[in-house]
């Protein structure tokens, strides 16, 4: 794509946790790579898994003028393509996850922001009674301190903060 920032240089925001790609693979069998490169959250989709169409920036309302990264991607039950990701955006300019969803890759619905507190990394999956589970870790002076575990019927409203095991670091 003509509009993907290639660059020379790796800026050290890039080297931090959470920035793999996702992968995912739809109901038709099409492979679906979102990754964070230079603050945007970006995607590529292939039917083959050597030939691949993009980069694609996924543009507003996902990313916004500020970071976003750490993308997760499930395909739920009802074949949209569910995202969960790590972003600034909010007053306080912490990392903080949010969610969205999409039919078509190309329409993303705004997204929610599902805990304010700061997070160094989480996971995201659709369980088998249908709900959405979000982990994220906790990060203080820079260890983490626990992981916490929300839940979600429909990405839009989350159950509160469940602590999943304290961490033994």
């Amino acid at each position: 794509a003509a509009d993907y920032p290639w660059f020379r240089f790796r800026p050290k925001r890039l080297a931090v946790s959470g920035s793999q790609p996702a992968l995912e693979r739809d109901r038709t069998g099409r492979y679906v790579a979102l990754w964070a490169h230079l603050d945007d959250l970006w995607l590529a989709t292939s039917l083959d898994g050597k030939q691949w169409q993009g980069p694609i920036n996924l543009g507003q309302p996902v990313n916004s003028a500020h970071i976003e990264m750490a993308p997760r991607l499930v395909v739920d039950r009802a074949g949209r393509f569910c995202l969960a990701f790590l972003s600034d955006r909010g007053q306080l300019r912490q990392y903080a996850t949010y969610t969205c969803w999409s039919h078509d890759l190309e329409h993303w619905s705004r997204p929610v922001l599902v805990t304010p507190a700061y997070h160094a990394d989480h996971d995201f999956i659709q369980a088998r009674d249908g709900r959405y589970l979000l982990v994220a870790a906790e990060n203080q002076d820079g260890r983490y301190t626990n992981a916490l575990l929300r839940t979600s019927q429909d990405l839009i409203q989350w159950d509160e903060p469940v602590d999943v095991q304290p961490a033994y670091y």
